[in-house]
């Protein structure tokens, strides 16, 4: 149970740093409306916790500023990791709704193996954000030139000829292409089909064939209805 305390809060401290937030005021403030983490503590006090991670190497406290030390770095990048890709298997996969991800992927990240872990980033295609925009720390997996087990998600650039799916999500920081994509149909839950690829990339959804630039299509992933893909021995990680 205390390795559950010490890598939830870890995994807090990560998302703290996202926010560029390190004091320990925010920690014992926002602590205890982590998922299940009243319930796994029991009576350990937050400052308890705080103690023990700084003990034990994890992290290291000064002018109540925390920051994370290399073996807690890890874990929490690990954590982080196996929650986001989680949920990114619960709503991509299992189709649950992004409201309903967040409790199971708290109880599921502390079961995954490492094995385990790259198995659902190569089979979701080594996702690079979670369903909520935040980023996916890349794991060994994702630079590992060998495939072994192929994706079921895949990036639209990665289709060939014939090949068909559902859009699953788009990985682009830029709101007016997020919002000439959705005019065009491109959105999450469309039905797509890979016209041609080259010279240049045609796609069809509904009724209309719209021509796709390379590097646009790279930012829409889909989930494969039939195997007609060329998914390349090399990583392929969302464009930002």
């Amino acid at each position: 149970m205390l390795d559950e305390i010490i890598e939830e809060s870890l995994e807090f401290i990560w998302t703290m740093r996202e926010q560029n937030d390190d004091s320990v005021e925010t920690f014992i403030k926002g602590i205890h409306s982590r998922c299940n983490f009243s319930q796994i503590a029991g009576d350990l006090s937050t400052e308890d916790v705080l103690k023990t991670l700084e003990n034990d190497g994890y992290i290291e406290i000064k002018n109540n500023k925390i920051k994370f030390l290399k073996k807690g770095e890890e874990i929490g990048k690990k954590i982080i990791r196996r929650h986001r890709l989680t949920e990114r298997l619960l709503k991509d996969i299992l189709q649950m709704s992004i409201d309903e991800i967040e409790e199971p992927a708290c109880r599921l990240e502390h079961t995954i193996t490492e094995g385990l872990e790259d198995s659902i980033c190569t089979l979701l295609g080594h996702p690079s954000v979670c369903p909520h925009g935040l980023e996916i720390p890349p794991g060994s997996c994702c630079k590992d030139v060998s495939k072994v087990l192929e994706p079921i998600i895949v990036s639209l650039s990665d289709m060939e000829s014939g090949g068909e799916g559902n859009i699953m999500y788009l990985v682009t920081k830029s709101h007016p292409r997020l919002q000439r994509l959705s005019t065009l149909g491109l959105s999450p839950g469309s039905k797509i089909k890979v016209i041609q690829t080259f010279p240049t990339f045609v796609v069809q959804v509904d009724e209309t064939q719209i021509a796709l630039e390379k590097s646009i299509a790279k930012d829409i992933f889909v989930r494969k209805t039939n195997g007609h893909n060329r998914y390349r021995n090399r990583h392929r990680r969302g464009l930002f």
